[in-house]
């Protein structure tokens, strides 16, 4: 993730704003996580889950990944708070994120037959959607900016 790539990002030679590029990393971190939900995904059938559990399921050690990943990478910057309070507030956010994303997977592979016969463009149609509610709940609640000395220490907790 420190390659040559995320050093133009970061340093702003390839004339991106820091949101771009705090939303590219973000989206590295999540590919990162899509790898880990796919796999739980596809392992929870295999072991005779519905694909609608295993959906559900394969969501939280994705998140929980992406959470630690999103703390030292994406917002490393940002004064970081204690582990269990941002903990708290990240898996809030999870739960309107998982729910655009898993709700999203139900609603089409139930309603629209295309996606029942295609779970893993639907799989996808879910990450993308919840991916961009999380994308903004991380910015601007797990991760939010604080000012020194009204919201806890903000010494390095990671």
């Amino acid at each position: 993730m420190r390659g040559v790539g995320v050093w133009l990002v970061r340093s702003g030679c390839i004339g991106v704003t820091e949101t771009a590029a705090r939303l590219m990393r973000f989206g590295l971190v999540g590919a990162s996580g899509f790898a880990i939900d796919v796999a739980f995904y596809i392992a929870l059938q295999w072991i005779g889950l519905d694909h609608r559990v295993a959906r559900f399921v394969s969501f939280f050690p994705a998140a929980s990944w992406n959470w630690l990943l999103n703390r030292r990478v994406t917002f490393r910057e940002r004064a970081p708070d204690v582990r269990a309070r941002q903990w708290a507030r990240f898996v809030t956010s999870s739960v309107v994120g998982a729910s655009v994303n898993a709700g999203s997977y139900a609603v089409v592979t139930s309603l629209i037959t295309f996606f029942d016969h295609h779970r893993m463009l639907a799989l996808l149609l879910g990450i993308g959607l919840g991916g961009l509610v999380n994308f903004a709940l991380a910015t601007r609640y797990v991760y939010r900016r604080r000012v020194s000395g009204t919201d806890g220490p903000t010494g390095p907790r990671s």
